[in-house]
Order: structure tokens, then sequence, then C-alpha cells
């Protein structure tokens, strides 16, 4: 079993072997949503013990791996805030900088009201 990333769904894909071509065939043999992949029964009724086992642990892997990406983006904020402040100074007048700064402001309102309702700062 392998997992193949296709834009918004994970496809679950079993090799079988083919005596006539002697070669593996892959078959899709479910889908799950990449955002929030669950294993659901309807899915777990399709597959093999062996592979639930691996779909539980991709699942849990690509859990632990969204997490990690979140804390490193925490860690590393405060100094790639400081790297763009540095480059929004030397380049205010460029095209780059005129479109992504409102995305750039709309974002930080974000984070400050989630920090705010947080209880991380007055």
């Amino acid at each position: 079993m392998h997992f193949r990333n296709r834009k918004n769904v994970v496809q679950l894909v079993r090799n079988t072997y083919d005596p006539g071509s002697k070669k593996a065939v892959a078959s899709v043999v479910a889908r799950m949503p990449l955002a929030e992949p669950v294993l659901t029964e309807e899915i777990r009724n399709l597959l093999t013990e062996p592979e639930v086992q691996e779909v539980v642990a991709w699942i849990e892997d690509q859990h632990r791996v969204a997490v990690l990406r979140g804390e490193l983006a925490v860690l590393e904020l405060a100094d790639n805030l400081a790297l763009a402040a540095r480059w929004f100074e030397r380049n205010a007048d460029s095209n780059v900088a005129r479109n992504t700064a409102p995305q750039i402001l709309q974002s930080w309102q974000r984070l400050r009201m989630t920090l705010k309702k947080a209880g991380l700062f007055e």
C-alpha cells in the first residue's frame, strides 16, 4: 500500500501482481481528504488488516508533521518578521511590497486577535 497525494485528497493505492504481464498493477482502493484524513468504517472494510495498520500509522505521521510544522513556524516567526521588516525597508517601492502588504497585515491582525484571546498579551 502506498499513499498518493492528489490536490485535496490522498489516494490509498494497493499494488497487486499481474501474472500475465509479470508486473505490479496499482489500483486505487479508497480516497480520503488530505486536510483531515480519517479512516472511516467504509474505507476500513475495503482494506486488509495490515493495510489498516499502515493507514492508521500514515494518518498519525501526517498529524505529527502538521503539529511540528506549526511549532516550527511559531519558533521562527520572530526571526522571519525581522527579516521581512528589513526587506520592506529596502524594497518598499516595489510591486511585491505593495501586493503582499495587505495580505501580511490581514494575517498579522488575525494573529494579534488569536494571541489576545489566548491571554498571551494585553
